[in-house]
C-alpha cells in the first residue's frame, strides 16, 4: 500500500462539480491589492454566490508568481511568467451538470455589469465532464474561509508545440497525476484540463474577456 493511499481522503466532497468555469482574473488598473481583495469576497464574491446553478464557488487570492524558482529545472520548459500576464486571482466554480452552467451564465448579467469596478482582464475556461477532479484531498476542513494551514500553488501549464492535446491530456492524468500522489507533501491534489477559450465573448467596458492562442492554457493544477 502506498503513501497516497493510506492518507485520509476526502476528495469525494468535491465529486458533484462535474464540470468547471476556471477563471484568471486581474485588479482594475489604479486600485490596491488590498481594495481588490476586499471588493471581490465582501462585494462581487456574494453577488456571483447568489446566482443560480453553481454546485461550489472558490476564491483565490493570489500572491505573486516564483517564476519556477520553487520547482526542480527541467531541459526545455519555459517557467517565466511575464508581468502583465500575472493575475491576481483565480474564480473556479464547479457545476453538477452542462444545463446548470449555462444557467448561470444566462444569469450573470448582473455580476458582468459589476466587473468594471473590479477587474482589467477576466479569462475563462471552461472544463468538460470528468476534466476537473480532485485526486486526493486531505484537509479536513471542506470550506475554508480566509487563511488555511499548509501552502497552496496554482499552477498553471501549456503544452509543447509539437505535442498533440490528446497526449498532453494522457500524460498529465496517465504519468504526472499518479506521481504527484506519490508524495507525503501533498495534502490536496486537483487537475483541470481546459477547453480552447471561447474567443467571441464580448469585451465590456473596461475588462477584456480575450486571450490570443498562444496565452492559453491547456491545464492547470
Amino acid at each position: 500500500m502506498n503513501a497516497a493511499t493510506e492518507k485520509a481522503n476526502y476528495a469525494i466532497r468535491d465529486r458533484g462539480g462535474k464540470v468547471a468555469f476556471y477563471v484568471f482574473l486581474w485588479k482594475r488598473k489604479g486600485i490596491s491589492l488590498e481594495l481588490f481583495d476586499d471588493y471581490w469576497r465582501n462585494v462581487h464574491g456574494p453577488l456571483c454566490a447568489r446566482l443560480p446553478g453553481q454546485h461550489q464557488y472558490w476564491q483565490f487570492h493570489l500572491a505573486n508568481n516564483h517564476n519556477g524558482s520553487l520547482w526542480p529545472r527541467v531541459s526545455g520548459i519555459d517557467y517565466t511568467y511575464q508581468p502583465e500576464d500575472q493575475c491576481d486571482g483565480i474564480a473556479e466554480l464547479t457545476f453538477e451538470t452542462e444545463s446548470d452552467r449555462q444557467a448561470f451564465f444566462q444569469s450573470s448579467d448582473p455580476l458582468i455589469a459589476d466587473e468594471h469596478n473590479l477587474f482589467n482582464k477576466a479569462v475563462g475556461y471552461n472544463t468538460n465532464y470528468g476534466n476537473s477532479q480532485t485526486f486526493i484531498d486531505g484537509i479536513p476542513t471542506g470550506e475554508p474561509n480566509g487563511k488555511v494551514d499548509g501552502l497552496k500553488f496554482h499552477v498553471m501549464v501549456k503544452k509543447a508545440d509539437d505535442v498533440n492535446l490528446a497526449a498532453f491530456c494522457q500524460h498529465l492524468t496517465g504519468y504526472f497525476t499518479p506521481t504527484i500522489l506519490q508524495s507525503d507533501a501533498v495534502l490536496k491534489f486537483r487537475l483541470h484540463l481546459f477547453d480552447e477559450i471561447d474567443n467571441s465573448r464580448p469585451n465590456i467596458t473596461g475588462v477584456s474577456h480575450l486571450e490570443p492562442l498562444e496565452k492559453q492554457y491547456q491545464a492547470a493544477f
